[in-house]
């Protein structure tokens, strides 16, 4: 097999997304992909479609009213090496399972995934990130025409072949799989996130490829410009060989971008809890509000602030067991120059707490002796009003010291 291409994750807004056309033995698909909430994902999955990788393998495992599950196995069932490292699961982004969307495939371990993925072929929230309980299945990408060639997979028949359940007794094809739209992405960094092969070594063209300069690190740092689709380029060397070219997006990169970087005061969070999360921008906004800021499983509140500080109370949500993300979107807000905010390149805009911890418990105390004045507790009550309640100690001892507790 010859070597992939380098995996790249360009930072920034994408203001056009990447496209995908998946032409199986049933029909054409047009699928749309979602690199600013998936972006690991989506790098993955390109460059196993610009690797040519998927031509030729089947769709194996079929369940009608579920999903359909391929890029993995041969017609005779073989199972197929993967290009690339296993990823990180990205499931906590805020896409759901809905019907229609692509997800990758992955064992129980979380951070299994690498080239099989499968499409929803009915909301499956059951597959979605709803706390540490169920890390759920990493969405990124949708069919955004072609719906009709899934729910033709689905209804195939199928049958048990080689100790695989599900699978269509007819082979179901993927005869090619090719990157229709690039897409196009605005920067303030110019900085290119690059996966290699271990010990390989990369190099890059600014020219469509007329002439080569060789990189270092696992970076590629653009100046500020305006890049079109292809004119940047990237491969790697290994061994001898030397990859087929992975195309960039078009990309502009412009100065003086605006960055936010948020803290919290508790990054551990007993159940209820809250804390006061904090947004330093790097350049004076007066259009910076709330509505440009994400939460998933909680709510911010009181949110104020001008200029270049702003703070908003963190309210969690009541089920413990999940974590909390905060993060600021980019393209939402301007400086006073009129650029819009991009992603830092540091994920500094985004947070991540963890509601799991739970409060220490109070220790149960059983006093010794007679007691000569029962203790009492007092209710604050909504929505108004306040009640003192009386313990009996005496005739309930290990009931009064757990209810104290």
């Amino acid at each position: 097999m010859s070597l992939p291409a380098p995996l790249i994750r360009p930072d920034g807004q994408w203001t056009l997304s990447p496209e995908v056309t998946l032409s199986t033995s049933l029909g054409d698909m047009r699928i749309v992909l979602n690199p600013q909430l998936a972006p690991a994902t989506v790098a993955n999955w390109l460059g196993y479609v610009n690797s040519d990788y998927f031509n030729g393998l089947i769709f194996h495992r079929v369940i009608d009213g579920f999903m359909i599950q391929g890029g993995g196995f041969n017609a005779d069932l073989e199972q197929q090496a993967p290009l690339y490292p296993t990823l990180a699961l990205e499931s906590n982004t805020g896409l759901t399972n809905a019907l229609g969307t692509l997800a990758m495939a992955r064992t129980d371990v979380p951070n299994s995934a690498t080239s099989q993925f499968f499409i929803n072929d009915v909301d499956n929230a059951k597959l979605d990130y709803s706390g540490d309980g169920n890390l759920g299945y990493a969405v990124f990408g949708e069919v955004a025409s072609g719906m009709e060639v899934v729910q033709a997979i689905s209804a195939v028949a199928k049958t048990t072949e080689k100790g695989y359940q599900d699978v269509p007794v007819k082979d179901v094809i993927i005869l090619d799989a090719s990157q229709t739209v690039a897409g196009a992405v605005l920067s303030g960094t110019g900085l290119i996130d690059l996966t290699l092969q271990s010990g390989a070594t990369w190099s890059y063209s600014l020219d469509s490829g007329a002439q080569w300069s060789a990189g270092s690190g696992t970076q590629l740092d653009l100046s500020a410009g305006i890049y079109t689709e292809g004119q940047v380029q990237v491969r790697q060397t290994l061994g001898g060989m030397t990859s087929a070219a992975a195309l960039l997006p078009a990309i502009k990169v412009v100065d003086a971008a605006p960055s936010v970087s948020i803290s919290a005061n508790d990054l551990l969070l007993g159940r209820n809890e809250t804390t006061q999360i904090s947004f330093t921008l790097s350049q004076p906004s007066t259009d910076f509000t709330l509505t440009d800021v994400t939460v998933l499983g909680a709510e911010l509140v009181n949110f104020q602030g001008s200029g270049t500080q702003y703070t908003a109370t963190l309210l969690p949500e009541v089920s413990a067991g999940h974590e909390v993300v905060v993060q600021v979107l980019p393209g939402r807000f301007n400086n006073a120059q009129g650029v819009g905010n991009l992603d830092s390149g540091t994920d500094q805009d985004r947070l991540t707490l963890n509601a799991d911890a739970q409060p220490p418990l109070a220790p149960l105390l059983l006093a010794q002796g007679i007691w000569l004045e029962n203790p009492q507790a007092r209710l604050f009550l909504r929505p108004s009003g306040t009640a003192t309640v009386e313990l009996l100690p005496e005739d309930a001892p290990l009931q009064v010291a757990n209810w104290l507790a």
